[in-house]
């Protein structure tokens, strides 16, 4: 593959439950072309080459370099498509902001990737086979409104938010097996904003969530509050908001952060300030903490958050299924 269209984003495979070992597999995604005239094209990068731009994607086979902690080496495997491709790599558009991560899901030896578009792939490290899982219905791709790809207790999940038309408006999919073929069902789809607490932006933020503000202690030179060493919480019945608590005139937009392994829970930040756990099941909301850096300047010079990950303990009884 010409390096001018691709480039390689590593993904890491492990699954201590099944082996010790872990794997590193390099997964090919197109690089952004700029048009010519805008301000960003480079003639020599953003060269269009007719032949690549007509080229089958995913093709197949597919071919990539992976890591094996067992062997110490890097070798290359091939994959076979069953099924439909995602069209040709000028038919995929851009939809990922440079240096963003798409996500990846690893389950009972299925490696899952959020691809280009919003297709999905899903390569079996047992029959050394592939298939391309077409975007939810009815979600336009949009370099804004990216899927988030993730697990929950339901299984492998997909949401998004659309902040074109409606920043509280949450969506999420669930992947299905259909007669061999896997396809997305929508399972919820709320306007999440007048259920959204209430709070002056001046005001202590409570709930569970401790924020690990190193930046500000690199600021301020401040004594450090004491962090206890474990800290429970009842991920069914901890700061859970009252109706009365709920309203929506004053809240700005959600953004989303990533799905409960273990329960139909999704974790959701309010205006990049309150974390939120959200159970689409019953539509409770519960307060869990602030996400924001305390000094306001600090918060600015950061910014927002760009990317987020939910860390799962790799055994199962370091996390209790209670939580």
């Amino acid at each position: 593959m010409k390096k001018q269209y691709f480039y390689e984003d590593p993904y890491l495979l492990y699954d201590p439950a099944v082996s010790p070992h872990y794997e590193v597999f390099l997964m090919h995604r197109i690089v952004y072309k700029s048009e010519p005239g805008s301000t960003s094209y480079h003639a020599d990068r953003d060269a269009i080459d007719p032949a690549v731009e007509k080229s089958e994607w995913l093709p197949s086979p597919y071919v990539l370099h992976v890591f094996s902690s067992k062997t110490g080496k890097w070798e290359q495997r091939s994959y076979t498509r069953q099924g439909q491709g995602a069209g040709t790599v000028a038919d995929v558009p851009f939809n990922c902001f440079l240096g963003n991560k798409r996500y990846a899901i690893y389950l009972r030896g299925e490696l899952y990737v959020h691809c280009e578009a919003d297709f999905v792939m899903t390569i079996s490290l047992f029959t050394n086979k592939f298939q391309v899982i077409e975007p939810p219905k009815g979600n336009k791709v949009s370099l804004f409104d990216g899927l988030y790809l993730g697990r929950s207790k339901s299984g492998i999940q997909c949401a998004s938010v659309d902040y074109r038309k409606n920043p509280h408006q949450l969506q999420i999919w669930s992947l299905q097996d259909s007669c061999g073929q896997m396809e997305w069902a929508l399972k919820h789809r709320a306007d999440i904003g007048p259920m959204l607490p209430h709070h002056e932006y001046n005001q202590p933020i409570g709930g569970s969530w401790m924020l690990q503000d190193i930046n500000y202690y690199n600021y301020y030179e401040k004594e450090k509050i004491a962090v206890p060493e474990k800290c429970e919480w009842d991920s069914d019945n901890d700061d859970v908001l009252e109706n009365g608590d709920r309203v929506g005139e004053d809240s700005k937009y959600i953004s989303f952060l990533g799905f409960h392994p273990y329960k139909d829970v999704v974790f959701l930040a309010e205006s990049c300030r309150r974390g939120l756990a959200y159970h689409w099941n019953s539509s409770k909301i519960q307060l869990l903490g602030n996400i924001e850096p305390n000094e306001p300047c600090i918060s600015q010079l950061f910014g927002p958050i760009s990317e987020t990950f939910l860390y799962t303990p790799c055994w199962m009884e370091e996390l209790p299924l209670s939580n």
